[in-house]
């Protein structure tokens, strides 16, 4: 018997594989001498099917799928990414197979924050990326690093920190 929640992940799930896309926009006029021309947007909503199938995730191999859609949708497509990031914050860190190394060297800032999520997740991360994710450019990054990350190396760093919001978001020393 298939429950509620593993028919609306699955429907998700075709969302963000894209057997649902279309071209809301294919009877409209768009020629090239029309002197009006219509957009309705993007024509997908894999970024948007991924985060709702995220939402749905059991732990194991529904999340497994989210995050591998979550995968190849960056690679293929410059599509939403802000709504990737936000599903794969969605899972939990053992569910979510990427690397935050190759990630935090990124050009795009909130895959660079997804790195800084993964990074301040995982036992036995790799100092040199967190010493990468606490230099960011970005000041989200630097500020979910201030937050998260418990390195007392990391938490020294960041409190010298040019912006006063990474700074206020390192925890007070105890004892």
């Amino acid at each position: 018997m298939i429950t509620t929640r593993a028919r609306h992940f699955t429907t998700a799930m075709e969302f963000a594989r894209g057997h649902h896309d279309g071209s809301a926009d294919d009877d409209l006029p768009n020629e090239t001498f029309d002197r009006f021309r219509f957009n309705l947007g993007p024509t997908t909503l894999r970024p948007d099917g991924l985060l709702a199938a995220a939402c749905l995730a059991r732990p194991g191999q529904q999340a497994a799928d989210v995050s591998a859609g979550a995968l190849e949708i960056l690679q293929t497509h410059d599509g939403d990414r802000e709504t990737l990031v936000r599903a794969l914050f969605q899972l939990q860190r053992q569910d979510v197979h990427l690397e935050p190394a190759p990630l935090a060297i990124h050009s795009d800032h909130l895959i660079r924050l997804l790195a800084a999520g993964l990074w301040c997740e995982t036992e036995d991360a790799d100092p040199v990326t967190g010493q990468v994710l606490a230099e960011d450019r970005n000041a989200m990054v630097r500020q979910y690093m201030a937050m998260h990350a418990d390195k007392a190396h990391l938490q020294e760093l960041l409190r010298e920190d040019p912006r006063r919001s990474a700074r206020s978001r390192v925890p007070l020393r105890q004892g």
